[in-house]
């Protein structure tokens, strides 16, 4: 198991980011905590492994924010959906 504190956990790119390349425990401040563990419950994490690896191997860091941001903003639109119960 590995672990890692600090901001990057409580933004939704950031935890995208950090369960694919591996770490298990992300801890961030409270107001996060639901926001991230929403969102991850509903990833599949062979894909967050795949977007991991491809968001490491980009030569900018915009162009890997960029492609981390795109992803967590469709699987938070998916969980506010669902959490809705299929309404748009």
């Amino acid at each position: 198991p590995s672990s890692v504190c600090g901001e990057m956990a409580g933004h939704r790119a950031g935890a995208l980011f950090l369960a694919g390349a591996g770490f298990d425990g992300l801890s961030m401040a409270p107001p996060f905590v639901g926001e991230i563990k929403a969102l991850l419950r509903e990833t599949d994490f062979e894909s967050l492994r795949i977007l991991s690896s491809e968001a490491a191997l980009c030569t900018t860091s915009g162009e890997s924010f960029g492609m981390l941001r795109a992803e967590a903003d469709r699987a938070w639109a998916e969980v506010l959906e669902k959490s809705m119960g299929g309404r748009p």
